[in-house]
């Protein structure tokens, strides 16, 4: 399915963008406001989460944080998420929106949620290739 994102300036309100079918809005003011402020707050994890989700380096040890689309009915154990070293399921958005933080072994996964993972990208890589 298309994702239609857009950059919204702050002269029209985000709920027309909104009713003209964008899934998305941007607004480079709130996005840079709010990443000062946090960086203040919690630098270390502002600086992880840029590194692992945009600097891809060339370092295979490196932790990365990917989402992975779940492809078949399955749960977290029966995937084989705990048996790879170095691969950590940080959170699963399940199809009807809720949001399960560091979900359990024993967590139902269903087709089409969305499982976001860190951990080192030759492990990663592996679970893309395995059953999602």
């Amino acid at each position: 399915s298309l994702r239609v994102v857009a950059r919204g300036d702050g002269c029209l309100p985000e709920e027309v963008f909104k009713n003209s079918g964008v899934d998305t809005v941007v607004s480079l003011c709130r996005v840079g406001a709010k990443k000062m402020f946090l960086s203040m707050l919690r630098p270390n994890v502002i600086d992880f989460i840029e590194e692992a989700t945009l600097d891809r380096a060339e370092d295979k040890d490196e932790l990365l944080v990917e989402d992975l689309i779940v492809r078949k009915k399955t749960t977290l154990e029966s995937y084989g998420i705990k048996k790879l070293e170095g691969v950590y399921a940080l959170l699963l958005k399940k199809m009807d929106g809720t949001v399960v933080f560091g979900p359990s072994p024993s967590e139902k996964l269903e087709k089409g949620d969305v499982l976001v993972v860190l951990g080192q990208e030759k492990f990663l890589k592996e679970l893309q290739n395995g059953t999602f």
